[in-house]
């Protein structure tokens, strides 16, 4: 909320807001334009889509529950989490390598960050509420430019 919409917290508003959220809002997450046509048509054409998120595991069977009730074809989300110390750490890294993957599509430019020797398209999906367009103008060391 602070980061996109400008709001300040009380430390109490804060916990009440993070209750709240834990909640409802890892279970209402709003989709992108296309996303569910876009992974139809994927599944339709033989590709396994896998979910990986950095949200904490203990949210992953909420945010499963709101793939399929929104008709996802997706049976598997993983979390990666992230380092509350270091946030514009590559979460996703390892994950993204392991799984040599043959495309990943993210909204959070930090996710692309890092990521090496794999034959993985990355495509960046510019969300205009997420990222300075000029904050990780670094990232794509050594990767092609899309």
């Amino acid at each position: 909320a602070k980061d996109m919409y400008g709001i300040k917290f009380t430390d109490e508003e804060r916990i009440e807001f993070d209750k709240v959220w834990d909640e409802h809002g890892w279970k209402n997450m709003p989709m992108h334009d296309g996303a569910l046509e876009a992974c139809h048509l994927l599944h339709k054409a033989g590709y396994e889509l896998i979910c990986v998120t950095a949200m904490p595991a203990q949210f992953v069977g909420r945010l499963l529950e709101d793939l399929r009730l929104h008709e996802f074809p997706i049976d598997k989300v993983i979390s990666s989490g992230y380092d509350k110390n270091n946030f514009h750490k590559n979460p996703k890294k390892q994950i993204i390598e392991d799984l040599h993957l043959v495309v990943f599509v993210d909204d959070l430019r930090r996710n692309f960050k890092d990521i090496q020797d794999v034959h993985t398209k990355l495509i960046f999906i510019d969300n205009q509420y997420h990222d300075d367009p000029n904050q990780y103008d670094q990232i794509y060391r050594g990767v092609p430019k899309l």
